[in-house]
């Protein structure tokens, strides 16, 4: 007997794009019939109110994302950058031994952010944040002003700082913490889709068992079939930024290999290494990490699948502690390609803890989990903090 297999964990993981295009795909399919399926009415009436207000805000969303002001913001601090890194590589070659030796020692800084202007927005506010940390740390005071850059990295400075106000504040109604969200939106869009679904599998059961009117079978068990093949194919969408889940389907037309689509309650794992901590180097951030600390993935490809850009905007939370210790994600880690993700950076100020205060341990019983808009989008297993930060 014929039923529409709904997935609510499905709903919750897919991109927001992703969750719209298959909304839209059942509001076509069923607007076409609901004319005849008696029953319905109230049921798509809130089904359809809730799709508008998802399609309004979605459209919102990608204009914000898209403005030609955050384009302009992000075009005019890459080119300061690059500005200061021809000027730095130039000088390389100067004449003058005093200016030679300065600028390799600047270069060397520079080598850790060398594809800072190719990073997504967040990632890039993050790694032009820490090299101009680096370059007015107290060692490169002198190299800095012998090369005459000390204007040129205060207006970086400035152009990042303006990015971030114009990319985080987009909207007069403050769009990113407007009660009315997109991520609200959506919720309210699958608890409708939830009941619509629930009552088109309640009007065929209850037809194939008392009136089985074959008009009315043929009309419910061709939508039924359209909204599984959507639901079918927003898995396959889903699946393939999960390599984790393998498996090989078999249909009516043969096999197929793919992804088993998201198991309900189950969320990707990952094997992190240890933690890098403030005053630690890394590849990416140099040696003053700042208030920010960050986490490798054992795994890059399938943590670069699942993780970004999923990431931005969530918060990493240590459960298993009297009082939750939460760091919101303040950017991505990148190979030396600039572009896979291997890992996130955490930001520690903001998350208001400080380490020397108290130091503890994540439970590993209860790893800490990755949370996007109340959503558990990963589990980091192995993140511990060490006895002590590092800070005195």
């Amino acid at each position: 007997m014929k039923k529409i297999d709904s997935n609510l964990t499905l709903l919750q993981r897919l991109k927001n794009a992703e969750h719209f295009d298959l909304m839209d795909a059942v509001h076509d399919e069923v607007k076409q019939h609901k004319d005849s399926i008696e029953g319905i009415s109230t049921v798509w009436n809130t089904f359809y109110a809730a799709f508008l207000k998802e399609d309004e805000l979605y459209k919102i969303s990608l204009k914000l994302e898209g403005t030609s002001e955050v384009k302009a913001a992000d075009e005019k601090r890459d080119a300061t950058f690059l500005e200061l890194k021809r000027e730095i590589e130039y000088r390389q070659y100067s004449k003058t031994e005093e200016e030679k030796a300065a600028a390799d020692r600047l270069k060397h800084v520079l080598n850790n952010y060398k594809q800072a202007n190719t990073a997504a927005y967040a990632e890039n506010s993050a790694m032009l944040t820490n090299l101009i940390q680096d370059l007015r740390a107290p060692e490169y005071t002198q190299p800095v002003s012998r090369l005459g850059l000390s204007a040129l990295v205060d207006r970086l400075e400035a152009e990042n700082n303006a990015f971030k106000a114009v990319y985080r504040g987009r909207s007069k109604e403050d769009y990113l913490h407007r009660q009315e969200s997109l991520s609200n939106a959506r919720a309210v869009t699958d608890k409708a889709f939830l009941a619509l679904t629930d009552a088109l599998n309640a009007i065929y059961l209850s037809n194939e068992l008392r009136e089985k009117d074959e008009t009315v079978r043929q009309t419910l068990g061709g939508l039924i079939d359209a909204i599984n093949s959507y639901l079918l194919q927003s898995e396959k969408v889903y699946a393939r930024r999960v390599p984790s889940y393998k498996t090989t389907k078999t249909g009516e037309e043969g096999t197929e290999e793919g992804t088993d689509p998201p198991v309900p309650g189950e969320v990707p794992r990952f094997r992190m290494k240890n933690p890098v901590v403030s005053g630690d180097p890394h590849p990416n951030f140099g040696d003053s990490v700042g208030n920010k600390w960050s986490v490798e993935a054992e795994d890059p490809e399938a943590f670069s699948a699942v993780v970004y850009p999923d990431a931005a905007g969530g918060t990493v939370y240590f459960d298993g502690q009297e009082e939750v210790p939460a760091f919101p994600v303040a950017g991505f880690l990148t190979a030396d390609d600039g572009v896979q993700v291997n890992g996130i950076i955490m930001d520690q100020a903001e998350g208001g803890r400080n380490w020397y205060i108290r130091p503890f341990r994540g439970s590993p019983a209860n790893p800490p989990r990755l949370i996007v808009d109340g959503v558990t989008i990963a589990i980091l297993e192995g993140v511990e903090y060490p006895d002590n930060m590092g800070i005195e």
